[in-house]
C-alpha cells in the first residue's frame, strides 16, 4: 500500500521584483526563463535525482513573503518531480520524525490555479520497519533538509501551514474510486481505494481542492496582517482620544488617525468579502461525481473552519470611530467658540480704538477752530498805533 503526506511550499526559483518597475519584454524573459532557472537549482541540491518537469505555464505570483509587494515567476498548471536521499543522520530530529524509518523520498508538486500543493511519498525499503511510519512525518524530514539547503544556496523557502496536511494519505488498489476517512485526535487517515494505477492522475484530482484551501490559509494570514495594521492604528487613536487635550496638535491627530483608520476599515471589509465570496464560488462549484462527495465535503469543512478564524469585529471599530467623530465635534465647536469669541473681541477692540480715535480727531479740530477764531477776533499791535 503506497502512502504520502501532502504540503505546500514555495521556492523562489527567480527574484521577486515589482512588476510596475520593469518592462514587458523583461517581464516576459523572466517568465520564459522560469523553468531553466527550476532546473539549475534543483540540479543544486545534493541526492536529488530523476528531476522531471512537465506542462508548466509560467506566470507571475504574489511571494509567500508577506511583508513583500513583490511578484516572482511560478505556475499554475504542470508539474515537478523527483526523487530525494535524505541520509537518517542528516534527517530532522522533531518529535514527529524521530520513530521514522526510511531515507529514501519521491516528490511531486502539482501546481493548482491557486496554490502548488506538494505531496511526497516515502519509498519504502523494508516493509517490517516501515510499516510503523507515518507519511505526513515524511513532509516534515524533506521540508526541513530542504529549509536547510536552501538557506545554505540564499534561495528563499517559504511553507504555508499546515505542512503537513493533519492527514495521512494512503492508495489501496481496488475496482472502484472510493474514500475513507478514519478521523483521530491528531492526524486523520484515508484511505483512496482507486483503480488507477497511475498515482499521478489520482494527484491531480485532489489537487483543485486542496490547491484552493492552501489558498485561503494564506488569505487568512493576510488579513490577520491587515487587522494588525488596523488594530495597532485604532490603538493609536484611543490613546490619542485618551490625552483628553483639546490642544490643535492632538485634534488634528485624531482627524489623520480617525482617516488612516476608515481607509484600512475599507481594504480589510472588501479583501473579506471577497475571500469570502471565492469561498462560497469554491463550494457550489464541486466536482459533481460521487465518488469525490466525502472528500470534498471533508476538505470543505477545513476550509470554512480555517476561515472562520477571521474575526472581523468591525463594531468595535466603528465605536472608537463615531466616539472621535463626536469628541472631534465637540472640539471643533469649541475652537468655533473660542474663534468667535475672538474675531468678536477682536471687532470690539478695532471698533473702540476707531470710536476713541474719532473723538479725538473731532476734539482736535474744534481746539484748532477755536484757536483760528481767537486770532481774528484779537487786535494786532500795529493797529494801536496807527
Amino acid at each position: 500500500m503506497q502512502s504520502f503526506g501532502v504540503g505546500c511550499f514555495e521556492i523562489e526559483f527567480d527574484k521577486p521584483v515589482d512588476l510596475r518597475k520593469i518592462s514587458e519584454d523583461q517581464q516576459e524573459k523572466m517568465l520564459n526563463s522560469y523553468e531553466q532557472n527550476i532546473k539549475n537549482c534543483l540540479n543544486k541540491i545534493e541526492n536529488l535525482s530523476e528531476l522531471e518537469i512537465n506542462d508548466l505555464n509560467p506566470i507571475f505570483r504574489g511571494s509567500f513573503n508577506r511583508k513583500s509587494d513583490c511578484y516572482s515567476p511560478s505556475s499554475d498548471m504542470g508539474d515537478i518531480a523527483f526523487k530525494l536521499y535524505i541520509p537518517k543522520k542528516v534527517q530532522s530530529k522533531k518529535e514527529l520524525c524521530k520513530d521514522f524509518n526510511g531515507e529514501h523520498f519521491k516528490v511531486f508538486i502539482i501546481f493548482g490555479y491557486e496554490m502548488p500543493v506538494w505531496y511526497i511519498f516515502p519509498i519504502s525499503e523494508n516493509k517490517d520497519k516501515d510499516r510503523n511510519n507515518e507519511p505526513s512525518s515524511s513532509v516534515v524530514i524533506v521540508r526541513e533538509y530542504l529549509k536547510k539547503t536552501f538557506n545554505k544556496l540564499n534561495i528563499p523557502f517559504h511553507t504555508i501551514g499546515p505542512s503537513p496536511f493533519h492527514c495521512d494519505f494512503y492508495i489501496s488498489p481496488a475496482e472502484d474510486l472510493k474514500f475513507k476517512i478514519n478521523k483521530s485526535e491528531s492526524y486523520d487517515k484515508i484511505i483512496i481505494e482507486t483503480p488507477e494505477s497511475d498515482s499521478v492522475l489520482l494527484l491531480l484530482d485532489l489537487t483543485s481542492k486542496l490547491s484552493f484551501y492552501y489558498d485561503v490559509v494564506f488569505s487568512k494570514m493576510l488579513l490577520w496582517d491587515e487587522q494588525g495594521i488596523a488594530d495597532t492604528t485604532m490603538k493609536d487613536l484611543i490613546d490619542m482620544i485618551n490625552k483628553n487635550d483639546f490642544s490643535p496638535f492632538i485634534y488634528f491627530s485624531r482627524v489623520k488617525l480617525s482617516k488612516k483608520l476608515n481607509l484600512e476599515l475599507l481594504y480589510l471589509k472588501k479583501s473579506y468579502d471577497f475571500q469570502n465570496r471565492e469561498i462560497l464560488n469554491s463550494l457550489n462549484s464541486d466536482m459533481d461525481e460521487p465518488e469525490f462527495i466525502i472528500w470534498n465535503e471533508y476538505v470543505n469543512v477545513k476550509i470554512q473552519d480555517t476561515f472562520s478564524e477571521v474575526s472581523l469585529d468591525i463594531e468595535s471599530y466603528d465605536r472608537v470611530l463615531n466616539y472621535s467623530k463626536d469628541l472631534g465635534s465637540k472640539t471643533f465647536d469649541i475652537y468655533k467658540s473660542l474663534f468667535v469669541g475672538i474675531v468678536l473681541t477682536a471687532i470690539t477692540i478695532i471698533l473702540s480704538t476707531l470710536l476713541k480715535q474719532g473723538k479725538c480727531n473731532k476734539e482736535s479740530n474744534l481746539l484748532g477752530r477755536s484757536e483760528v477764531v481767537n486770532l481774528q477776533g484779537t487786535p494786532s499791535s500795529f493797529s494801536q498805533y496807527s
